[in-house]
């Protein structure tokens, strides 16, 4: 009887093991993580944009304001109208939208349109499950495989990651957004190379070195 329960339980370990994933691995260089500021505008202009959306019954709830054009007057057929152009990330649960950009644009104070997605909200929570080590190691492993990227000019750097969520379904006319909780990555003092990877299973989302190729 013993016997038999022995051969029971050894395939059930064997499957377990067989199963399980293998560590990531993890690099012990400069990362830091990057928490961006809120509402970088600053206090004069995010004052005047609250009371502009305000004005056209338009909530301010969940957006951090990057930008803003006021006063762009324009002069035609004896008309003259002012404009106003905001841009905002979105953010929900203390975290951004990483691919959340959204701007609204007004007419001599009137809205006029949206440009982008707005959303209701991300249903998941905050918790991170890579460390910034890995999400380092991962970096460096999409870079070894760019062609175009001097990888030796990197792998010593300074990374920067940023924790936060991505809309995973990138059609435009989508209503039921597909949200995960990723990693951007960039070098610390430049723009490019940029990688995504899902926090969960650490997938590579996209990579892209910056560099634009024509073919005819």
């Amino acid at each position: 009887m013993k016997k038999a329960l022995l051969f029971l339980v050894l395939p059930c370990i064997l499957v377990y093991a067989a199963c399980k994933k293998a560590p990531l691995g993890e690099d012990g260089g400069c990362i830091s993580e990057y928490v961006r500021p809120l509402n970088p505008v600053g206090v004069a202009t995010y004052a005047r944009i609250k009371t502009v959306f305000q004005n056209n019954g338009i909530s301010t709830e969940s957006l951090s304001f990057y930008g803003a054009i006021e006063n762009d007057t324009i002069h035609l057929d004896g008309q003259t109208n002012i404009y106003y152009h905001y841009t905002a990330l979105q953010y929900f649960n203390g975290l951004p939208v990483l691919n959340g950009d959204i701007g609204y644009h007004f007419k001599n104070g009137q809205f006029t349109v949206v440009i982008g997605t707005k959303y209701d909200g991300v249903n998941l929570n905050t918790s991170k499950h890579l460390k910034v080590a890995q999400v380092r190691k991962l970096f460096l492993n999409e870079i070894e495989k760019d062609g175009f990227t001097e990888n030796h000019s990197l792998k010593d750097s300074c990374f920067k990651a940023e924790f936060g969520y991505l809309n995973l379904d990138h059609s435009s006319v989508s209503t039921k957004p597909v949200w995960a909780k990723v990693w951007k990555v960039t070098p610390a003092n430049r723009e490019y190379p940029v990688a995504y990877f899902k926090d969960d299973d650490a997938a590579t989302i996209s990579y892209f070195n910056g560099i634009m190729t024509v073919t005819n």
